[in-house]
């Protein structure tokens, strides 16, 4: 179910040719897969299991004893395609702002995502005071689907609040639900109650007006991809 990753694929580091790409997208046209290849193609890419959505496909189609046992071993084979020079990432470093949104300075607060930004920003309208769970008296134990214990520490304090920015469409995966189930148990002990946010997506009219008045600093990477936005909108009027 698991292809090689990295050193361990004997295509590593080589690239198909334009007219390979082009020769498979016409052989693959108009074919339809078979349940066999539809199911691979929903273990893999967005869809693989931490998104929860093969998990959900096996249960409708096979039923929760044995959408379990797929569970399983998708997992086995998870860890140990992705252990050592298995992994995709081994002997790397770990890329910056790698798995996060549009990242940047809010006021000289680091924001990950837009959507941490708007819910602060939702925050200061209401007179809330706020501050960073990200501290080690905020620190939440939890075991990962894959059966490993992690850390990690929510988004914000706001009173007696303990708040996880995400977006909806995850709040039902694996490992967003192992966070929140350690989580609850974790405020309740502190006579404070968690909560998943999504605050939706931030008005681009708003984001213009925090960065021309300096209230905004883009990471570099995001600062290009945002002058090129503008500089795009310029040339369509």
């Amino acid at each position: 179910m698991f292809g090689k990753f990295g050193v361990l694929n004997p295509f590593f580091g080589k690239t198909h040719s334009e007219e390979s790409k082009a020769k498979s997208r016409k052989k693959m046209k108009g074919r339809k897969l078979s349940p066999a290849h539809k199911e691979k193609v929903i273990v893999s890419g967005k869809n693989n299991i931490l998104r929860g959505d093969v998990y959900e496909f096996w249960l409708n189609k096979y039923g929760e004893g044995e959408a379990q046992k797929r569970l399983e071993n998708l997992k086995r084979k998870h860890s140990i395609n992705n252990s050592g020079s298995g992994n995709p990432m081994f002997g790397k470093p770990s890329p910056t702002g790698s798995g996060n949104g549009w990242s940047g300075w809010y006021n000289g607060w680091y924001f990950r995502s837009l959507r941490e930004l708007k819910f602060v920003l939702d925050l200061e309208k209401n007179n809330k005071i706020w501050f960073t769970g990200e501290n080690k008296h905020y620190k939440i134990t939890y075991v990962d689907p894959f059966g490993k214990q992690r850390n990690y520490f929510p988004d914000f304090i706001v009173e007696n609040q303990i708040y996880e920015i995400k977006p909806k469409r995850l709040w039902s995966t694996p490992t967003i639900l192992a966070k929140k189930k350690a989580a609850v148990v974790f405020a309740e002990n502190l006579n404070m109650t968690y909560e998943l946010v999504d605050p939706g997506k931030m008005c681009e009219k708003e984001l213009d007006t925090l960065y021309e008045c300096g209230r905004i600093k883009w990471l570099p990477r995001y600062e290009e991809k945002y002058l090129e936005r503008k500089k795009r909108e310029e040339c369509a009027l």
